[in-house]
């Protein structure tokens, strides 16, 4: 159970951690994490079964074909018959928040991991697709790397609890009602078009089953314009898929061959960083403890006492 502080949220969410995690050679390394997301209707359990994330995960590693990381699976709706798209809608609860900052700030307080920034991950299907890319364009400086696999890159109307009420009737509304600036913000294929020149995003995998038409074009279409900020984006066209699990399952191994060696280096250079500072903030306290020996640390003298 993770109770954001922020969102006031609190949700069942499962985290994975790696065999890694407990031997020797990793015992001074923080983790690189990635959050999957999953669709709607649908559970964090989604990645488990029946896309069997964890043995396809420890295969890779074993094989060297992926780095060691941890898994965050967060509950992005609250109940499988909602859809909230990871959104702060307006007099909605807040799901970005939860999402993008209160999870990742509680796994980093809590395991050997890296605090939020490029050594995080953030990929989802389907809706959690959407979420997977409209996070990362709205949250670049808390992850590295993103992957949208099957999603889609404009909001659709939400499915929220009638009254905000956990366990509620879904209800369909509007997550930006009439405020079109916000809706831009939370519409990843137009509001890339409206970033500042020059700004830093996440890297981009994106992929799709070659069957379904409508996923293939939203990829190909998002992919043009992400060119702009990153010059080779991974787009994985599964054969004999459509928005469907054969396409997830698909795209797993080639995501996390791409991703993970990416947010590892990210977490070696955050921990060397670390590392650095560490060993800065020990030797100035040995030089002030050498400068005290010697007798030569200055002290302020004492203020005068003015009679009045």
């Amino acid at each position: 159970m993770i109770s954001g502080k922020l969102s006031g949220i609190s949700r069942t969410d499962c985290i994975y951690v790696p065999r890694s995690i407990s031997q020797a050679r990793w015992a001074s390394y923080r983790f690189p994490a990635i959050e999957l997301l999953h669709g709607s209707p649908g559970h964090p359990e989604q990645w488990v079964d029946p896309l069997n994330v964890l043995p396809t995960l420890d295969d890779m590693i074993a094989a060297g074909k992926a780095d060691p990381v941890v898994l965050v699976l967060p509950d992005t709706d609250g109940g499988k018959q909602y859809s909230l798209q990871c959104l702060n809608a307006i007099g909605g609860v807040r799901d970005a928040t939860y999402v993008a900052e209160d999870v990742p700030d509680f796994v980093a307080a809590s395991y050997r991991v890296q605090a939020p920034g490029k050594a995080w991950g953030v990929a989802g299907l389907s809706e959690g697709g959407f979420c997977a890319a409209n996070l990362a364009l709205n949250y670049p400086t808390r992850f590295g790397a993103a992957g949208s696999l099957s999603g889609y890159f404009a909001p659709l109307d939400n499915q929220t609890p009638k009254d905000n009420k956990p366990g509620a009737p879904p209800v369909y509304t509007l997550p930006f009602g009439h405020d079109e600036a916000l809706k831009l913000k939370n519409t990843p294929d137009v509001y890339i078009a409206h970033l500042p020149a020059g700004a830093i995003i996440p890297q981009f995998f994106l992929a799709a089953g070659a069957h379904d038409a409508q996923d293939v074009q939203g990829a190909e279409s998002f992919r043009q314009q992400l060119q702009l900020y990153q010059a080779d984006v991974p787009l994985d066209l599964v054969p004999n898929a459509s928005h469907d699990a054969n396409a997830w399952r698909g795209a797993e191994r080639p995501m996390l061959s791409w991703m993970t060696p990416l947010l590892a280096k990210n977490a070696a250079r955050a921990d060397a960083a670390a590392h650095l500072r560490d060993a800065d903030a020990a030797a100035g306290r040995a030089r002030a403890k050498d400068r005290k020996k010697d007798g030569l640390i200055l002290r302020p003298a004492a203020t005068p006492t003015i009679a009045r």
